[in-house]
């Protein structure tokens, strides 16, 4: 494929041809602009190029709703400039969302709560100068984040141990070279009292902070952004029939 482009590949196929795609979907599912860039274009610097296209195609005041990959306070101040409204997830950092949560916790009086695809959903909203944060808390979610994390740990517990029959029968872990010759790797267990915490537990668990300049009930916002899945499932298609595309971070728009 001429717009095809080796490099990074998020499905561990770097000899792969990449090819990226973004796509803004309205309400009805219908495209209504598809963009096609050579190798795989990270998504903040792909999501700029989408920005351009929405002021030749779509009506001022339209929502633009798209994920944490193209979320950057310079495509933020682009959409706004150009008089559009955004609606998207805060990325998943310890610091900012701890600060978040701590928010959450604070305006327990101001806090909603909704089921949401059989799920309960409770969230607290705040404004910061002209974006409305929205701290999303479920409780199922929680569980199921816990779950794959204790699943992880119990993996690596595994494997632990035939590291540590190695460590204490005095053999190698591995080799590796180096410019001046081999680098032999070798353990020593440190062992601890009581059980091993799981180093995969954050304390976010559970939690997720959507951003947006619109100021509506969290039950709305919430099925806004869900609903963004329709352009992605769009681009699966598109990938299964062409083989060697990666969907890139676009905005579905309302």
């Amino acid at each position: 494929m001429s717009a095809g482009e080796l490099g990074y590949s998020r499905d561990n196929q770097p000899g792969k041809l990449q090819i990226a795609f973004g796509i803004s979907v309205g309400l009805n599912n219908i495209p209504t602009m598809l963009t096609i860039q050579k190798g795989n274009v990270q998504d903040k610097k792909h999501m700029q190029m989408l920005i351009r296209l929405c002021s030749s195609v779509l009506p001022e005041g339209s929502l633009l709703v798209f994920d944490c990959g193209g979320n950057t306070q310079d495509n933020k101040r682009r959409i706004r400039d150009l008089k559009f409204h955004y609606l998207t997830l805060k990325a998943k950092k310890k610091g900012p969302y701890r600060n978040e949560i701590t928010i959450y916790h604070a305006r327990k009086e101001s806090q909603v709560s909704f089921v949401s695809g059989n799920r309960v959903y409770s969230c607290v909203k705040y404004r910061d100068g002209e974006e409305v944060r929205y701290i999303f808390f479920c409780d199922d979610l929680a569980c199921d984040q816990l779950t794959k994390k204790a699943r992880k740990l119990e993996k690596d517990l595994e494997k632990g141990k035939v590291l540590t029959k190695k460590v204490e029968r005095g053999k190698d872990l591995g080799q590796y070279i180096a410019p001046e010759g081999w680098i032999i790797a070798r353990g020593h267990l440190q062992k601890i009292i009581g059980d091993i915490p799981n180093p995969y537990v954050t304390g976010l668990e559970g939690f997720f902070v959507l951003e947006s300049t619109i100021d509506d009930d969290p039950e709305n916002i919430l099925n806004a952004y869900k609903n963004r899945d329709r352009a992605e499932k769009f681009i699966r298609d598109l990938k299964e029939g062409a083989g060697s595309g990666r969907s890139g971070t676009g905005p579905n728009t309302r």
